[in-house]
């Protein structure tokens, strides 16, 4: 911003040609012209900029009545002279640019140039005049204030010769009076300066050369802002980003900028490694479509799919990547959306050493199980094709031991005849065992009458322990639930086991089993706890460790004193865990050894055990039903026979699906139980048939019940679509039997009077 000083109106008219200005202020009575005529000889000259007109108090009607349009006020001096300056002058800024010029005449306005001094004093913006030698001539108060002087005369004092007191970079002044010599002007130029009490600050400034008259030494007028705030600002942003720059590129995980259409933006080292790239650089403008995998491809809808459908807005998947140079590893992916840029953020991890580390352990899972699953087939196979000839071999002797034998003939048969009683037990047990480990045992949930159970140990075990000169006792709390549902078969034989160890390893003394009810963890739960205890050898601690291991005893030297292979407690731990409970020993040498472990079972509502059921159910002989069973297993055949008997049902017996048929068709019957797996014709194919009329048009929709040990869900299913009507698996048990022959078979009618009842 200049100002320019002038006597007359014509004198200003001449300075300001040709410099444009944003205002004139003029005396109301100039020497050579009136304001309206000075108005006029500007516009002629082509200078349109606003007239203040300053006038006396006398002067101020009669500048009130002048009236043009480039007049922006008219200032009465006096007083509030310095209030009006500064209010015009800000108004007139508001409209106008800061490089500007001011032209001024004020000859005829009595004190108006000290006002005009006091103006630019008190103005906002720091404003300085220079040579381009760095002497100052002028400074307000604002520039000032910028560079911590207290007044405009401290800042001449220490800042007269700008060249060296001013910039701390002597370039910024070299370069400074470079542009302005060749063009006149420098808009906005920033540069560093000496403050008098921070030390440094930033500043920007206008800065234009001009002469007060012609022929003068050149001027240069100087407006200066503080950016030192910006400039703090912007130095903190700077370093914010390249502090974070640094942890982007440099963290160890791969980390992708990319657009809404999978287009990779950005990346940091780690992704450019991720994908084999020479330099993460180059992943700039690639699209991840063609790299990541998520078994259909990856999409932009999918991702937004996945975003969508996430709370947090974070979706974690892992993909297949392929490299650059071919090869596929495998990532986890964690994408986020930035909704402010639209952008998604992707941060990519490693997992290919896991993968092959998971895919490793399933394979040698699958070969652990295939080679599991093959000793198990191998054994089973063996144990059969063992007993066929020992079952030879017992008849045989006891054959043997009916003729008229010796002493000693007779010594050695009864040896024979324990020995092959030993191997039979032994290959039970190996057979056990490999059923268990091989995942093959289910626990099948029944009534279960422990009272039972209990005489059943007494009746096996009661008259072989006292006749070896033990005593024998079976303690049962009367507190124990007489209503359970457990899987009796598995706790009779986890009892059998352990009875029978304990008789082997007691030569005196004797062997208790206790029953005790414990309190109920679950609803609906009963916890039951069993002790066998022995007066027996015992064992030391170091032996606890491997006592339940399979073909491991407690005397494994070439002296021990007890027979068998050591597999009879393996079996007890693997069923004890099979069931859902637990186990534990006690056991001190010489003095015996007690054994507890705990089941859980289900509460039954009080009611008829099975062999009372069947009682119950049976019916008198006026009523017939008759039953059609088609099972190929001779044994299952003749328990449904003598079950079904009892309610008076008229059972015939098929062996395979053919027979069914044929029987079907020349026989009137009222339901049929369908064993599945048969020789000839299995129970579905066989289902499939009848329900196609090839058993007669009588019988197509006669009730066919599922009778199987195929007890998934998935086989259900498999049943009911062939066309049976109900599924019952086996062991069967025999209220569910009862229950669905009364819920499919129609209503019974005295045999004298019955004609064809057929199910519709």
């Amino acid at each position: 911003m200049s100002i320019l000083f002038a006597a007359s109106g014509e004198e200003l008219l001449e300075l300001s040609e040709g410099m444009p200005c944003i205002m004139m202020l003029i005396g109301m009575q100039l020497p050579d012209m009136t304001p309206i005529e000075f108005i006029d000889h500007s516009s002629a000259r082509g200078n349109d900029a606003q007239v203040v007109i300053v006038c006396g108090e006398g002067e101020a009607s009669s500048g009130a009545r002048l009236a043009h349009p480039r007049i922006f006020s008219i200032i009465v001096d006096g007083a509030l002279v310095d209030y009006q300056l500064r209010n015009v002058f800000h108004r007139a800024l508001r409209h106008a640019d800061m490089k500007s010029w001011l032209g001024f005449s004020c000859q005829d306005a009595p004190g108006a140039k000290n006002s005009y001094r006091r103006l630019f004093d008190n103005f906002p913006v720091g404003t300085m005049v220079s040579d381009y030698d760095g002497h100052l001539y002028f400074v307000n108060a604002e520039m000032a204030r910028i560079l911590g002087a207290e007044t405009p005369k401290q800042f001449l004092q220490k800042y007269n010769g700008l060249d060296k007191t001013l910039y701390v970079h002597q370039r910024d002044r070299r370069q400074l009076l470079h542009e302005l010599l060749a063009t006149g002007e420098v808009l906005n130029f920033e540069f560093e300066a000496h403050h008098l009490q921070h030390g440094k600050a930033w500043l920007a400034m206008n800065v234009r050369a001009r002469r007060s008259r012609p022929g003068e030494k050149i001027l240069i007028d100087t407006f200066v802002r503080d950016v030192s705030a910006r400039k703090m600002a912007e130095a903190a942003l700077v370093a914010s980003e390249h502090k974070y720059r640094h942890l982007f590129d440099h963290a160890g995980e791969g980390i992708l900028l990319v657009n809404s259409e999978l287009v990779i933006s950005d990346a940091n080292h780690a992704a450019g490694e991720l994908f084999g790239a020479a330099s993460h650089t180059i992943l700039a403008g690639m699209s991840l479509s063609d790299r990541l995998d998520h078994g259909t491809g990856l999409t932009p809808k999918k991702i937004r799919t996945w975003i969508r459908n996430s709370p947090a807005g974070i979706v974690r998947r892992e993909m297949s990547l392929t490299q650059l140079d071919g090869p596929r590893i495998y990532v986890a992916a964690t994408i986020r959306l930035n909704r402010d840029d639209q952008c998604y953020q992707i941060i990519l991890t490693d997992i290919t050493a896991r993968r092959q580390t998971e895919e490793s352990l399933r394979l040698a899972k699958e070969a652990a199980e295939s080679a599991s699953k093959a000793k198990s087939n191998f054994l089973a196979n063996m144990s059969h094709e063992i007993r066929t000839p020992l079952n030879g071999m017992m008849g045989m002797l006891h054959l043997l031991g009916e003729t008229p034998l010796t002493e000693e003939q007779t010594e050695c048969v009864e040896s024979g005849i324990a020995s092959c009683r030993r191997l039979t037990q032994l290959l039970g047990d190996i057979l056990d065992l490999s059923k268990i480990e091989a995942g093959r045992v289910d626990v099948f949930n029944e009534e279960l009458d422990l009272r039972f159970l209990m005489d059943s140990l007494e009746t096996l075990f009661g008259m072989a322990i006292r006749q070896a000169g033990l005593s024998f006792h079976i303690d049962m709390s009367p507190a124990t639930p007489a209503n359970l549902i457990g899987d009796s078969i598995k706790t009779q034989q986890i009892l059998n086991n352990l009875v029978g160890n304990a008789i082997k390893f007691t030569p005196a003394g004797s062997i208790r089993v206790e029953v005790t009810p414990l309190s109920q963890l679950v609803p609906d739960k009963a916890r039951v706890l069993f002790s066998v205890i022995d007066t027996g050898v015992g064992m030391r601690p170091d032996m606890f460790d491997h006592l339940f291991n399979a073909f491991t005893q407690a005397d494994s030297s070439f002296t021990r004193e007890y027979q068998g292979a050591g597999l009879g407690l393996s079996i007890v731990r693997n069923l004890v865990r099979l069931m859902g409970g637990t186990l534990c020993v006690e056991s001190e040498p010489d003095k015996g050894t007690a054994i507890h472990f705990c089941l859980p079972f289900g509460l039954d509502a009080p009611g008829l055990n099975e062999r009372q059921y069947i009682k119950s159910c049976e019916k008198t002989g006026e009523d017939l039903r008759r039953v059609l069973v088609v099972e190929d297993e001779s044994v299952n055949s003749l328990f449904l026979k003598r079950v079904l008997a009892k309610r008076n049902c008229a059972v015939q017996v098929a062996e395979n699906g053919s027979l069914a048929i044929k029987a079907l068709a020349e026989s009137d019957f009222d339901i049929v139980l369908m064993d599945v797996h048969m020789p000839v014709m299995g129970g579905v194919e066989a289902t499939k048939a009848i329900r196609t009329g090839m058993a007669g048009e009588a019988m197509r929709d006669i009730p066919i019940v599922a009778v199987t040990a195929c007890a998934m869900q998935s086989d259900k299913e498999v049943f009911m679509d062939a066309g049976m009507n109900e599924y019952l698996p086996k062991p069967i048990d025999i209220k569910s039997l009862f229950g669905v022959l009364d819920g499919l078979m129609p209503p019974v009618v005295n045999p004298m009077k019955r004609d064809r009842v057929r199910w519709r």
